[in-house]
């Protein structure tokens, strides 16, 4: 009886395991090809890397094997499938096969069906997890696209709009679009020699975002179609120097984005929406702004107490805007990055109130330590010392029943209060403890306070 239960508790032990390993089913970060078709085999280690085009879709170039067989794994392990929908599924070029996802580590010959290349060649390969589908194509040569891009077109009205890389990796374009045609050259006027970047297929159009087959081709011939905006709106275009790819996207304003990092009040908490939250432009929906005080010396153990980075959600999943370079610094007025990026951070050097303005269509923003020259009873009250609070929460604000209360251990201090859409609604010049707005309705307000030693802004939620 001993024995079996022993037996039992390894069983268990092994389900636990082989639970942990499956617990995020499927993965829309990585994919493996493999097979005998494959210069790789059966090597489940040396199964080759398909490499990243957008979150769940991968392209893959390099020779495949008439008569051989391959398929696609999640991970460096015969643990999650991709395969085919039949056994022994012939692929010819240019045509959509569907896929079948499996996770087992035993997986029969009944389940395990696999792919054969119809004839032998250099292919490349798309598979989008998203959509469980699966292209190949004649390979793809590689389009290194120029320092300095020109942008024309019915969809631009005509003009030519002159377009510098982003940090070595990207185009963007973003505006208004017409019903019409984009093109991209190398020149701002055509000549005999102008160079085209085209979608690798026909038919590529924006108004539908991302697509599979907006890789890039390069020609001469002046005679293009480039890409087409069925839709007028608002779209960010991408050109990926580092992908050779192209795509865009349809314009949607955020109702806020959310500030975190080691400088920021309550560090990496995004879900405080009192202290995190932009505040939108209503005349103008694609730019927000932030107002706050930022510290590298919170005097805790945080971690990066410099940096910080901005959210479009309150979660770790959804996109992240992002310097192109890791550390750079917060002040200033500069390109973001929002694709495929690495987790840089900006960077702050001093204490102080910053101003941050985010615009999201043009993925650009503006950041200034402001000047803190405000007066309160005729006297001039330099805010730079703001730097003299080491511990802000000094400082109370609360609200409850309409009404907000603010409690200095600092001293007096000027208080006003404001709509989240900046218009104001009360003020009170010298505040040491007491009601400084009565009457107040649900919803989000912005308590600014300014003495000699203390600069603050705060946030407040009216729940009741």
């Amino acid at each position: 009886m001993k024995r079996i239960s022993i037996w039992l508790c390894a069983l268990f032990a092994v389900m636990i395991m082989k639970a942990a390993d499956m617990s995020n089913s499927l993965e829309l970060s990585q994919l493996y090809i493999i097979g005998d078709a494959t210069p790789y085999a059966w090597d489940v280690q040396k199964a080759g890397e398909m490499q990243k085009v957008d979150d769940g879709v991968f392209r893959w170039s390099g020779h495949l094997e008439a008569d051989k067989e391959f398929k696609f794994i999640n991970t460096r392990a015969f643990v999650k499938h991709i395969v085919a929908t039949s056994s022994g599924q012939l692929v010819d070029k240019g045509k959509s096969y569907n896929l079948n996802f499996e996770i087992n580590y035993g997986l029969d010959n009944s389940r395990d069906l696999k792919f054969k290349p119809a004839a032998t060649g250099d292919y490349t390969i798309y598979v989008d997890l998203r959509s469980m589908q699966m292209a190949l194509y004649d390979e793809e040569q590689a389009v290194n696209l120029p320092d300095k891009l020109y942008a024309t077109g019915s969809a631009l009205d005509g003009k030519t709009v002159e377009m510098e890389v982003m940090g070595g990796i990207e185009y963007k374009l973003a505006g208004d679009f017409k019903s019409g045609k984009i093109i991209f050259r190398d020149t701002p006027q055509p000549t005999a020699s102008t160079k085209y970047y085209v979608p690798l297929f026909d038919g590529v159009d924006i108004t539908f975002g991302k697509a599979v087959n907006a890789s890039l081709k390069e020609t001469t011939n002046g005679d293009v179609e480039g890409w087409s905006v069925a839709v007028p709106g608002k779209y960010t275009f991408y050109l990926r120097k580092d992908l050779q790819l192209a795509y865009a996207k349809t314009f949607k304003p955020f109702s806020t984005l959310y500030l975190v990092g080691g400088c920021c009040e309550l560090a990496w908490n995004y879900w405080d929406a009192a202290s995190s939250r932009f505040t939108p432009n209503p005349s103008k929906p694609e730019e927000l702004t932030w107002e706050g005080y930022l510290t590298p010396n919170w005097n805790d153990s945080r971690n990066e107490p410099d940096k910080l980075k901005i959210l479009t959600a309150p979660d770790w999943f959804s996109e992240t805007y992002h310097p192109y370079v890791p550390d750079y610094p917060l002040v200033g007025e500069y390109n973001f990055r929002t694709t495929g990026s690495e987790d840089f951070k900006w960077i702050i050097y001093d204490a102080g109130t910053y101003h941050i303005t985010v615009n999201t269509l043009t993925e650009t923003m503006k950041a200034v330590k402001l000047n803190n020259n405000a007066k309160q009873n005729g006297t001039n009250l330099s805010t730079t010392a703001i730097g003299c609070v080491e511990e802000p929460s000094l400082v109370k604000v609360a609200c409850s029943r309409g009404a907000v209360y603010v409690k200095s251990a600092v001293g007096e201090v000027a208080v006003s209060v404001h709509t989240i859409d900046g218009k104001r609604i009360a003020s009170a010049p010298v505040v040491k403890e007491g009601v400084v707005a009565e009457g107040l309705s649900k919803g989000i307000y912005v308590v600014k306070l300014l003495g000699n030693t203390v600069c603050l802004s705060r946030k407040v939620v009216m729940n009741e």
